[in-house]
C-alpha cells in the first residue's frame, strides 16, 4: 500500500488537444437557422514499462492521432406556435491512427523460462529452423498498426403540437 511502482524506464506520457468550432445563428421572421462546424485533433505518444517490474521484460511505446470533423444545420420554427418543427442535418468524419511497439527486453526469455516454457522454446526453435534462444529475444518487438475511417451523416425531424397547455 506504498503507491510505489518498480519500474525499469521512466515512462512518459505526451498528449495534445486541439480544436476549434464556429456556431452561427441566424433569427428570420418564423424560423432560426444554425450551423455548428469544428475540427478537432488528438495525438498521443508514450512510453510504458508494462510488466511494472525492475526487470527488463516489456517495454510499450504507442502512438494515436485522431481527427475530427463534424458538421450540423438546423432550421427550427420560432414564436409562440401549437406547432412547432425542428429539420436538421448532422454530417461527421473522424480518422483514427493508431499503433504501438511491444519491446522484448533482456529479461523477456528468462521470465518465460521460469514460467515454465524453458523445455517447449528449443524444441520449436529447432522445428522451425530457428536459432536457439530466438523466441523472445532482446530487442525484438511486436508491432501493431490500426487505421479507422468513419463518415456518417443523419437527417432528422422533430414535430411537437400543443394539444392542451398540459399536453404536447
Amino acid at each position: 500500500f506504498a503507491y510505489e511502482s518498480a519500474l525499469n524506464i521512466d515512462p512518459t506520457n505526451k498528449i495534445e488537444d486541439g480544436g476549434i468550432s464556429l456556431q452561427i445563428d441566424v433569427e428570420y421572421e418564423t424560423f432560426a437557422f444554425t450551423s455548428i462546424t469544428a475540427i478537432r485533433n488528438n495525438k498521443s505518444n508514450y512510453l510504458s514499462d508494462v510488466d511494472y517490474t525492475s526487470l527488463d521484460i516489456l517495454t510499450e511505446e504507442g502512438h494515436t492521432d485522431i481527427d475530427t470533423f463534424p458538421q450540423e444545420f438546423l432550421l427550427t420554427s420560432t414564436g409562440d406556435n401549437t406547432f412547432d418543427w425542428m429539420v436538421g442535418g448532422f454530417y461527421f468524419d473522424e480518422t483514427v491512427d493508431t499503433g504501438d511497439n511491444l519491446y522484448y527486453g533482456a529479461g523477456t526469455r528468462s521470465f518465460f523460462d521460469v514460467l515454465g516454457f524453458a523445455a517447449l522454446f528449443p524444441g520449436v526453435e529447432a522445428i522451425y529452423g530457428l536459432a536457439p534462444n530466438t523466441f523472445f529475444a532482446a530487442d525484438q518487438y511486436i508491432n501493431s498498426e490500426f487505421l479507422q475511417d468513419n463518415e456518417s451523416y443523419s437527417l432528422f425531424v422533430s414535430l411537437d403540437y400543443d394539444l392542451t397547455d398540459a399536453l404536447t
